[in-house]
């Protein structure tokens, strides 16, 4: 087991059988429409302390759903790999992977973690955010001038708002709140996976005056300061630091 230190910049996660229904499909040069079959992939979310969270928006590819009082949503997906992402204001964004069958039921209960509160920052003046603090310590960054750019590119110089929140991996319930499954891929060059044992990870969440989020800028970097934890008792001196793919879960 590989023990890495893993960061998460986001900048800007009792039921039956699956249901089957007729998606729409392509056409083909007939006119005549083929489609897709979709099956019901169910679950509930709650948060990091057992709670249902109402209103999260559950996202894939092709399809999308809403949850319902107690948490439970439903959403239809074709048979295959489907990557979902849980959205909910005020909560740290995270993504799973799932396997739609037609054969059993697909079931995928998720945690959300609660963000940390949001500090304003003029991105042209750049400065440094401290975040949520654990039984480690305090995750903070240090953002350079004009560090940001919008979804078009261009360079961010008034207020912007960062969400900086520590999820602490050694809880189960913050630990299952993190994106994807701490499985990874591409190390020194091998593509094969390998299981992940975090250090510590942080989100960082970076929204413009309208709420759209922000990216880093190509040549921007900000440094980051994040607690490892205790369970750790002789790091060593530099460990890798690895990212998520939101794209491939």
């Amino acid at each position: 087991m590989r023990r890495d230190l893993c960061a998460l910049m986001a900048l800007g996660l009792s039921f039956g059988l699956a249901a089957c229904q007729d998606n729409k499909g392509t056409t083909d040069d007939k006119g005549t429409t083929e489609r897709s079959p979709t099956f019901a992939v169910r679950g509930v979310v709650r948060d990091v302390d057992g709670k249902p969270v109402k209103n999260v928006a559950v996202v894939a590819k092709k399809a999308t759903a809403t949850t319902d009082q107690e948490g439970r949503y439903q959403v239809m997906l074709p048979e295959g790999e489907a990557v979902l992402r849980f959205v909910r204001s005020g909560y740290v964004e995270t993504i799973k992977k799932v396997t739609v069958s037609k054969d059993y039921p697909s079931m995928l209960h998720v945690n959300l973690l609660g963000a940390a509160k949001a500090q304003k920052l003029y991105a042209a003046e750049g400065g440094t955010i401290e975040g949520t603090r654990n039984v480690n310590g305090t995750v903070s960054v240090e953002i350079p001038e004009s560090a940001f750019v919008d979804a078009k590119g261009q360079l961010v110089t008034d207020e912007v708002s960062v969400r900086l929140t520590n999820i602490d991996p050694t809880t189960d319930p913050v630990r299952e709140a993190a994106p994807g499954s701490f499985i990874g891929v591409g190390v020194d060059g091998d593509s094969s996976a390998v299981q992940i044992e975090s250090g510590g990870m942080l989100s960082l969440d970076v929204r413009d005056a309208s709420g759209e989020k922000v990216q880093v800028a190509k040549d921007a970097v900000l440094k980051v300061k994040f607690p490892v934890n205790e369970g750790l008792k002789s790091p060593p001196a530099t460990m890798p630091l690895w990212s998520f793919d939101e794209t491939a879960g």
